[in-house]
C-alpha cells in the first residue's frame, strides 16, 4: 500500500508532463518579431474594430532580434480627414506586443499575433486596450500583398475567429497610400 501512495504523486506528475508536451506540439506561439521584421509597410486589411478609421499603416523603425524593444510609426487615416502618425514603442513578449506612445511610459494596447502565414506576409492580430479584456481583431498585410489580399489560411483563420462580429474591410488603404508603397 505504501508503494502505491508513493507512486501516486510520481504518476500524476508524469501524466501532467506528458499532457503538456502533447498539447505543446499542437499549439505554437507565433513569432511577432518575424512578422514585424520588414522594411515594408504593414497595412490593416480587415478589422472588427468599430471606428471611423479606414486605413492603418505601420512602418518599423527599429527592431532588436533578441525580442527586446521595437519602435515603429503608425499612421491612421480617418473618414473625417483627421489623419495622424504616432511614434509607438512596443515591448515583445513571445507573440504579444505591449504598445504605447514613444512619449509615454505606459502601454496603451496589447497586440497579439494569433496566426501568420508561412512567409510572414499576412497575420491575424487580437488587439485590446491595456486596461480592458475586450478588443478587436485585425488582418495585417505587408504592402507587397495588398493587391492580392490575404493568403487563404490567413483569411480563413480571421473568418473563423470573427464570424459573429462586425467586419470592416479597409479598402481605403489602396487609395490613401502612395503608389510606391
Amino acid at each position: 500500500m505504501k508503494l502505491v501512495n508513493l507512486l501516486s504523486p510520481v504518476f500524476i506528475g508524469f501524466v501532467i508532463s506528458f499532457l503538456q508536451q502533447g498539447l505543446a506540439a499542437y499549439w505554437r506561439a507565433e513569432d511577432v518579431v518575424k512578422f514585424m521584421n520588414t522594411s515594408e509597410k504593414i497595412i490593416v486589411y480587415n478589422s472588427t474594430e468599430v471606428s471611423d478609421v479606414f486605413c492603418k499603416v505601420d512602418l518599423t523603425e527599429s527592431l532588436h532580434k533578441d525580442k527586446g524593444p521595437l519602435s515603429f510609426n503608425r499612421t491612421i487615416y480617418t473618414t473625417s480627414g483627421k489623419n495622424t502618425t504616432h511614434c509607438l514603442f512596443a515591448t515583445v513578449y513571445d507573440e504579444t506586443l505591449s504598445v504605447g506612445l514613444c512619449t509615454e511610459a505606459r502601454d496603451n494596447t496589447t497586440e497579439t499575433l494569433l496566426y501568420q502565414n508561412g512567409n510572414s506576409t499576412c497575420g491575424v492580430f487580437e488587439v485590446a486596450f491595456a486596461d480592458s479584456y475586450s478588443g478587436w481583431y485585425e488582418i495585417r498585410l505587408r504592402a507587397s500583398s495588398l493587391n492580392s489580399g490575404p493568403s487563404r489560411g490567413c483569411a480563413e483563420y480571421f473568418t473563423q475567429r470573427t464570424q459573429d462580429e462586425n467586419q470592416t474591410v479597409y479598402t481605403g488603404c489602396a487609395t490613401a497610400l502612395p503608389a510606391g508603397l
